[in-house]
């Protein structure tokens, strides 16, 4: 597994498109609520986003640094990605500036389109979407989620080009023709961590293993 560390990433000209806001859910009056985020998030039911999230949606926020994520869960403050995450894991995510607040989930299945891509003792795993890697945490911020502040990357060729959704500090700017300039240019995820669920299927083989003939 490549453990490298996320480079930055740079872009040139941009082409507008129209803008593809449908599977964004957007709150128009922000009321004061205060949640209490519990500890651990249930996913028992593996999660389908939506079409266009699996395109994929990539999105371009002002800070920090122009960088490109895989469907920011909440790219500015009362808009989140809604159809792009579970319910149970979307509700709970918070972001604080450069950094996001998210609670362990289990019994945990990575979305469609996600894979496991990383695992540790205690069926404790990290999803990605496909074909990301995972870049771990330089600094442990959980001894017991090694993957919590890590981060999801997928390297870019030279002159590869994304459509992407830009936003300023506020709302959408503009949905773009972005192109990597340069070999190292990459684009990031959020991890979905957590304990693996185990699938009936899993189940039925245990037992059947266990089955005596009896002679």
């Amino acid at each position: 597994m490549a453990t490298s560390t996320p480079s930055g990433v740079y872009f040139i000209t941009t082409e507008e498109t129209s803008t593809p806001s449908y599977f964004i859910t957007t709150v128009t009056s922000t009321p004061t609520v205060i949640y209490t985020v519990p500890n651990v998030i249930p996913v028992t039911t593996t999660f389908t986003p939506a079409p266009t999230c699996q395109s994929p949606y990539l999105t371009m926020l002002s800070s920090p640094g122009y960088q490109i994520w895989f469907a920011e869960p909440v790219p500015v403050p009362a808009t989140t990605a809604s159809a792009c995450y579970p319910s149970e894991w979307i509700e709970y995510y918070s972001s604080r500036g450069t950094s996001s607040i998210v609670p362990v989930v289990s019994p945990l299945i990575c979305p469609q389109g996600w894979e496991a891509v990383e695992s540790w003792s205690s069926s404790y795993i990290a999803c990605c979407p496909s074909s990301y890697q995972l870049h771990n945490p330089d600094v442990l911020v959980d001894n017991t989620r090694s993957a919590y502040g890590g981060t999801c990357y997928s390297d870019l060729s030279s002159g590869q080009t994304l459509t992407v959704t830009g936003y300023d500090t506020a709302s959408v700017t503009a949905t773009f023709t972005w192109v990597a300039s340069v070999t190292n240019a990459q684009v990031y995820a959020h991890p979905i961590d957590g304990y693996q669920a185990i699938l009936a299927t899993q189940v039925r083989c245990h037992h059947e293993r266990g089955i005596s003939s009896g002679d």
